[in-house]
């Protein structure tokens, strides 16, 4: 019978979560190449501009945006079908024999925790039949909705793993759920906040058994025995609890050190996750990325209501309307980046969470699991109260914290039934109804809003053969190089098409360009840009950044006199006695010439990549989301002859 239930819980997920679908792959390639080129030993997914893709980044070749603890689970299905005959493994295929994973690891962990296999069996399909869960599986999952989906695992398994230790304390279970708390920010950067604080918890409910035999055993026959050190009882487990803490923080340190370690490497940047490097095709989420947003600034009570809308008022899809106005409840006016495309949570959630709260809060059992859910809960909504973007994948980061609490609930009261009356077991089943309905009863009385018609072409029309672009893309036949002069009018515009995300936000024909303007360029120390002599800058030069440096503008730059103050110069990097050194004279064409430099050579010495993203920004803070009135003709790298012989 256990075998039955299990098996037709999990078809009925594989169905829902559409694991067979589009022959088992994801809505793109990138995570699929990554894993490909983390088996050849290589970090990047091609060393070819050619190769850049959707959401990724540049430097030292193509790289992802996001961490590499997706690609890490992947490698051993695509190694083995690799050395089958077989081009590679659908991510959705190797992502459901995760799900089934960690469907009976809960299992085995509440059986050691003394549960009956009966709630092992109810909790395990809660977490994965979660709707957040579910729906972000269904409707795109892009590489970076697989990020999250892969968080959300990763933590869960390592929440129960924290609560097995707890219950049943020894040194080796502590010592995986440090690596394993430590390793989950190899999947998203806010993995860090639930991997500290299930680490931090877990060893503070443990505070007073961490000297106990079953823990440190034999730590201390070990002290006891060696004599140099001739230590009494008391001394012996002061000094076995301190060897315990610092070894299982080191086993802790072990993700975090290898991120930072994959950041340099990547980006050259300890703490460059990618994100400030990516080409997103998207100008003003470019400017907002690399130069300043506006919701930085938000007064706390309006970017609070701006977060509780997003959660729990149950936004419209917006579509490709990124930045569309007061379509939910709460909304600030302020302009900010919205991406909603699935459900995540409602007033039923909330009203659960603090429900389950409260329960964990009064109860002496499982106490750790109400610190994994409030803490990562709170830190959270910090983290995400005044980012530049909210989205439906950025919601789902909360989705562990309302799992700790819905299960902790549930456990409390499968505690209480033991030696209670028939009130608890009522409890328990009205709790297991609501959660149903948190988790499938909108899909069920309005399924047709999983998609929407803006999206509907991205997310189940696809047509292409996915393999085939694998294919085509590991062959590696797509060839793009970076020009050191761009012209919006040159007629062999190839180079842009190329290279994906290159000249994005310059408009060809006409030379305008919008908020941002990314462009693929050789490594320099200044670059020029030539604009139209109509262009206004109205006193506000634009902004440059090339390979997450920012740029100054040059004394050899020629600015209109007309609108420009020296103060307003001067704010951006340069200083008023440089501002009678630009002159008033145009360049040959009759329009503004601009040069930007490193702040200094030394910026310029030993460059790691001959090849930069080099992001233009053209907006201004006062009117950040109307349109610059801009023409740009060309940009130009300039080499600096002394600062490139120093630096090779």
């Amino acid at each position: 019978m256990k075998i039955i239930l299990n098996l037709t819980a999990l078809v009925i997920f594989c169905f829902l979560s559409s694991s067979l679908s589009d022959g088992g792959y994801g809505y793109d390639i990138v995570l699929q190449a990554q894993t490909h080129a983390l088996l050849r030993g290589d970090l990047a997914l091609s060393h070819n501009l050619g190769g850049m893709l959707h959401d990724t980044a540049w430097r030292n070749g193509v790289q992802i945006s996001f961490g590499l603890g997706p690609a890490l689970l992947m490698m051993p299905f695509v190694g083995m079908a690799r050395l089958a005959g077989f081009l590679s493994v659908g991510d959705r295929w190797i992502f459901f024999f995760y799900c089934a994973a960690l469907f009976f690891f809960i299992q085995w962990t509440l059986t050691r925790m003394n549960y009956t296999w009966r709630v092992g069996f109810v909790v395990g399909c809660v977490v994965l039949f979660f709707e957040p869960f579910i729906n972000l599986l269904v409707v795109r999952l892009a590489s970076y909705d697989l990020a999250v989906a892969y968080l959300y695992l990763s933590t869960v398994a390592a929440g129960f793993l924290a609560a097995l230790s707890v219950r049943s304390p020894s040194f080796g279970r502590l010592a995986s759920l440090s690596l394993l708390s430590g390793a989950l920010v190899l999947m998203r950067p806010t993995g860090i906040f639930y991997g500290v604080i299930i680490f931090a918890a877990t060893l503070w409910s443990l505070r007073k058994q961490l000297s106990m035999k079953s823990v440190g055993g034999a730590v201390q026959v070990g002290l006891r025995r060696c004599r140099r050190h001739r230590l009494g009882p008391a001394s012996t487990s002061t000094v076995a609890t301190g060897i315990i803490l610092l070894g299982l923080s080191l086993l802790f340190a072990v993700g975090p050190v290898l991120q930072l370690t994959i950041n340099h490497a990547r980006f050259g940047n300890f703490f460059e996750f990618g994100h400030g490097m990516v080409t997103s095709g998207q100008p003003l989420n470019d400017f907002d990325l690399k130069f300043f947003y506006p919701f930085r600034s938000e007064p706390l009570f309006s970017a609070a209501k701006d977060l509780f809308g997003a959660m729990f008022l149950s936004p419209l899809f917006n579509g490709f309307a990124f930045y569309l106005p007061h379509f939910f409840p709460g909304q600030s006016s302020t302009y900010r980046f919205h991406e909603f495309y699935f459900h995540t949570y409602g007033l039923g959630d909330l009203g659960l969470l603090i429900a389950a709260w409260c329960f964990q809060w009064k109860a002496k059992t499982n106490r750790v699991l109400f610190y994994f859910s409030t803490l990562s809960f709170l830190v959270l909504a910090l983290f995400y109260l005044r980012t530049p973007g909210m989205s439906s994948r950025y919601l789902s980061d909360f989705a562990p914290a309302f799992m700790f609490a819905f299960v902790g609930f549930f456990l409390i009261l499968e505690d209480w039934k033991a030696g209670t009356s028939p009130r608890t077991h009522s409890m328990q089943w009205v709790l297991i109804v609501l959660l149903f309905f948190s988790v499938m009863g909108r899909n069920l009385i309005d399924p047709g809003d999983f998609t929407d018609e803006l999206n509907t072409s991205q997310l189940h029309g696809k047509v292409y053969d996915i393999e085939e672009e694998l294919r085509e893309y590991l062959a590696g036949e797509k060839k793009a190089e970076a020009r050191s002069v761009y012209n919006c009018q040159d007629r062999d515009g190839k180079y842009f098409d190329d290279v994906k995300g290159n000249g994005a936000g310059w408009h060809r024909k006409s030379c305008s360009v919008r908020h941002a303007v990314s462009l693929f360029l050789p490594s320099a120390c200044c670059y020029e840009i030539d604009l139209r002599k109509d262009s206004i800058l109205n006193g506000i030069p634009p902004r440059v950044r090339q390979a997450g440096l920012s740029m100054s503008l040059s004394p050899d730059s020629d600015l209109p006199k007309d609108g420009t103050s020296a103060t307003q110069v001067g704010a951006f990097g340069t200083s008023a006695a440089q501002v009678g050194a630009f002159g008033t004279s145009a360049d040959a064409t009759g329009g503004i010439r601009l040069k930007y430099c490193l702040p200094s050579a030394t910026a310029w010495k030993k460059p790691s990549d001959p090849i930069s993203t080099v992001f233009f920004g053209f907006a201004s803070e006062s009117s950040h989301i109307t349109f610059p009135h801009i023409w740009m003709n060309s940009v130009k790298a300039v080499e600096c002859a002394g600062a490139i012989a120093e630096g090779r």
